[in-house]
């Protein structure tokens, strides 16, 4: 069943992401940190009107993803500006 196939690659992205791990890729998902463009890549901006949020990463499109300590890609974030 449709239901079984996807339980089936559930799996197997899970011991792919298992694998990746051991051999030192880490993923980063920095939703509610402050925005870093070292290592993370703003797609937009959206209005906040807590101050708090301003410059803080509102929500995460792509994660970034670093091997052995070296960034490979950025994350891809959305960023909240105070209005």
């Amino acid at each position: 069943s449709v239901d079984d196939v996807i339980h089936g690659v559930e799996m197997v992205v899970g011991q792919f992401q298992q694998v990746l791990n051991a051999r030192g890729v880490e993923e980063l998902d920095p939703t509610g940190e402050a925005f870093d463009p070292s290592c993370m890549e703003a797609m937009s901006a959206v209005p906040v009107t807590d101050a708090a949020q301003d410059g803080v990463v509102i929500a995460t499109l792509k994660p970034g993803y670093r091997f052995q300590g070296r960034e490979v890609r950025p994350a891809l974030v959305v960023v909240g500006r105070k209005a």
